[in-house]
């Protein structure tokens, strides 16, 4: 492809799975118009809808970008780009975990579901906040991903810069503490669910998959830019790493709605209008909740 061709097609993909996440958890939220049973029963997923449409807002200011011709929101913007493009994703990533421990509660420890999930809620956003913050006091830097300026369309890391000992150590907690422990987490969670209900739990695989797909390209393009340096990696997969990665946010509320019994019986009956029964569908969700 032309790099033209290949800059649209980019920008027509970033505007594409922004799209579907918006579209996602519009329905999602549809599930949840006038429930607020299932608005409480759903903390972590609506928390995760939050953070995953403002990601959505960080792709479509790249697709802007790049059909005008170059970044249009100054310093600032990129700055407040990057902050929402790294921030978010933290707090989304937790969410998830925190989605597959919910779900654990529910089945194996049903005393504790809920408990406390209004504090929980606000940590994660608070840690998420932290880890968007810290590369403003010295622990990484933001900037536009490519010193070309033809390809300046968003905002994150800078690997460009000079490569210090703490962003190194920034790399590397980004890894340790929102990659490898919440995907462990995960597969624990989903795992003992299995175990007690004695069925095959989907999740258990689908979900860590999910995630090395759709966040793997990113981190490996981080440890690359430590070590080797920036130039080691080749330009044009910056733009492969950004789309992987926006994987996570379109696909997350159809992977939820459809995982969760009773919001997949309430689409059913609300979105694609079959005949479902709204007593059965209390049922199976007070069944969920002893």
């Amino acid at each position: 492809m032309e790099p033209s061709t290949a800059k649209y097609a980019y920008g027509i993909g970033m505007a594409v799975q922004g799209g579907l996440c918006c579209f996602g958890y519009a329905l999602f939220g549809l599930l949840l118009w006038g429930r607020p049973d299932l608005r409480k029963k759903n903390r972590f997923l609506v928390s995760l809808g939050y953070s995953d449409v403002a990601i959505a807002m960080h792709a479509f200011a790249s697709t802007v970008a790049v059909f005008y011709g170059g970044w249009p929101f100054g310093l600032v913007g990129c700055y407040l780009d990057a902050f929402v493009g790294m921030g978010c994703t933290f707090v989304s990533i937790s969410n998830v975990a925190w989605i597959a421990r919910d779900k654990y509660y529910r089945v194996c420890k049903p005393n504790k579901a809920g408990q406390g999930y209004k504090f929980y809620v606000k940590l994660v956003w608070v840690l998420g906040t932290i880890g968007g913050l810290l590369p403003f006091i010295g622990f990484g830097e933001y900037g536009f991903e490519t010193d070309v300026p033809e390809y300046q369309t968003g905002c994150l890391l800078k690997f460009s810069t000079e490569i210090t000992n703490k962003y190194r150590i920034y790399i590397v907690c980004i890894a340790v503490i929102w990659f490898l422990l919440p995907v462990y987490n995960i597969i624990s969670y989903y795992s003992k669910i299995a175990k007690a209900t004695k069925k095959p739990c989907p999740m258990t695989y689908i979900v860590p998959i999910q995630m090395t797909l759709s966040l793997s390209p990113y981190a490996i393009y981080a440890f690359i830019s430590i070590t080797a340096g920036v130039g080691a990696y080749p330009e044009y997969l910056t733009a492969v790493n950004n789309l992987a990665a926006k994987i996570f946010i379109a696909s997350n509320p159809f992977l939820y709605m459809w995982s969760d019994s009773v919001l997949r019986k309430l689409f059913k009956k609300i979105v694609c209008g079959l005949d479902v029964d709204e007593d059965e569908v209390v049922e199976v969700e007070e069944k969920k909740s002893k």
